[in-house]
């Protein structure tokens, strides 16, 4: 994904993006994103339902977290931590993808969202908001292609019933045992 100024656009005003954002202590300048007319989401990002139910799931997560007191420990560990190597802002190859076995592509969705949350605690002053909103995009990218595979494999319906069950994992982890 080559990161574009208008993407800033695409998360900070289209609707699909906007469960995640109410879940953002901070937020643009309301004046940077002049009327001009709504963005439009490229194809790489869609289908927005699916990323409107991830922001759902971080912003469910992260409302838990504040309720407990305290940051349970990651799932994912490391592996989900927020990366700004170029290679991470990058998509999946796609032959890889299709030789994963389902196993590992719900832990690819499962780590993907877990780093979206752990974007979610980083403030935007460390790395920059345009680098904040190119990684939190790479994330959604990523979903995006995940979902995909399992569309290809399973069609449509078994793809969101699998992405639902993921996300429902992610909210309600508890870290013991698991």
């Amino acid at each position: 994904m080559v990161f574009q100024s208008v993407y800033l656009a695409v998360f900070w005003l289209l609707p699909w993006s906007a469960p995640l954002r109410a879940a953002l202590a901070w937020g643009p300048d309301p004046d940077r994103f002049p009327p001009v007319g709504p963005p439009i989401a490229p194809r790489w990002l869609k289908p927005l339902c699916v990323q409107r139910w991830v922001g759902q799931a971080v912003a469910a997560r992260v409302a838990w977290l504040r309720q407990q007191g305290g940051a349970a420990p990651y799932r994912f560990g490391e592996d989900s931590l927020p990366e700004w190597h170029p290679f991470h802002l990058e998509r999946y190859v796609w032959r890889p993808l299709h030789e994963l076995e389902e196993t590992s592509l719900r832990w690819l969705l499962g780590m993907e969202v877990e780093r979206l949350l752990r974007l979610i605690d980083l403030p935007p002053q460390e790395i920059g908001e345009g680098a904040w909103v190119a990684a939190s995009l790479a994330v959604y990218a990523h979903v995006a292609q995940v979902y995909h595979e399992l569309r290809r494999r399973y069609k449509t319906r078994r793809a969101r019933e699998i992405v639902r069950e993921e996300l429902r994992l992610f909210e309600t982890w508890q870290g013991k045992g698991d």
